[in-house]
């Protein structure tokens, strides 16, 4: 599936902490610091705390398992072993890999040991794509001051006393961070999915990093822009369409003109057209799914 590119689609977005969030350190190395640390990255413009991409990922994959298993039986359990397509269906494997076709709808999408993914989450981090240094320099000092530092004990149930603790986690509370999803390969529901889960996590069904069980975790996340490139038989000059590649590909009428390129055509939507497609792809997601097996 990925010998040929046929088309790539790049979402841009946002994020604001809608409360205190931690997305924990690995170690805490510093005897100085809190004892949970947010994760912190080495950059150009200086040390600056960010959300992995991994992060936000797990939380996405592990948010469709749970809302596709509800129309589709076969979706699997990435924290199960057993359930995974790789594993439960060893004997369909070709050259020792499970074909595209016949993973579940989530491994079709986030990958699989046998599958590569067709999302691809950058890490997020508090300016833009198109920031100078010095914006960079400055967001990185502005963001510094939505951090805190929350007291916490875990508490021992059967003898009502302190089990652990104090201990201290370093907290977010506000800023903005930005990201962005690369989809390569993909088909129209997969676009809408991603769209579909963000919704999702914005309006709190689904929460980001440690300590979700004691309110944290809560963002806002929003699309700014989407950027579609299609190639080869996907790309016709005459037509303003989205498509996807496969015998039965389905197709979305958009209002945006293409602008033409060596290989193919770009589409970029912001603003009303970006709603426009979203929910355009959302029905796409939606009749995916209906009557699909249960």
């Amino acid at each position: 599936m990925f010998k040929r590119l046929e088309n790539v689609a790049k979402l841009s977005f946002t994020l604001v902490p809608k409360g205190p969030i931690l997305v924990k350190a690995g170690d805490q190395l510093d005897p100085t610091g809190p004892d949970m640390a947010f994760v912190r990255l080495m950059t150009p413009a200086g040390r600056t705390i960010c959300i992995p991409g991994s992060s936000l990922k797990g939380v996405m994959r592990s948010a469709a398992e749970s809302l596709l298993r509800l129309v589709d039986s076969k979706v699997c359990d990435a924290s199960d072993a057993k359930t995974l397509c790789s594993e439960k269906r060893k004997d369909e494997k070709v050259n020792g890999k499970l074909p595209y076709a016949k993973h579940c709808r989530v491994c079709q999408t986030f990958g699989s040991t046998d599958l590569a993914s067709r999302v691809s989450f950058s890490d997020l981090l508090p300016w833009g794509p198109n920031a100078t240094l010095q914006e960079q320099r400055q967001a990185i000092a502005e963001i510094e001051h939505h951090l805190g530092v929350r007291m916490n004990v875990s508490i021992d149930r059967r003898k009502s006393a302190v089990a652990h603790g104090p201990f201290e986690m370093e907290t977010l509370s506000g800023g903005m961070l930005y990201g962005e999803v690369i989809l390569r390969n993909y088909r129209l529901w997969q676009a809408g999915l991603i769209f579909f889960l963000f919704d999702q996590i914005d309006q709190g069904m689904f929460r980001l990093g440690f300590a979700k069980s004691r309110g944290l975790g809560r963002v806002r996340i929003q699309p700014t822009s989407l950027t579609v490139e299609q190639f080869g038989s996907l790309a016709r000059a005459d037509k303003a369409v989205l498509r996807e590649p496969g015998e039965s590909a389905r197709e979305i009428r958009v209002e945006i003109q293409p602008v033409l390129q060596p290989f193919g055509q770009r589409f970029a939507f912001e603003g009303p057209s970006l709603e426009k497609v979203k929910q355009e792809l959302i029905k796409i997601l939606t009749e995916e799914f209906n009557g699909h097996d249960d």
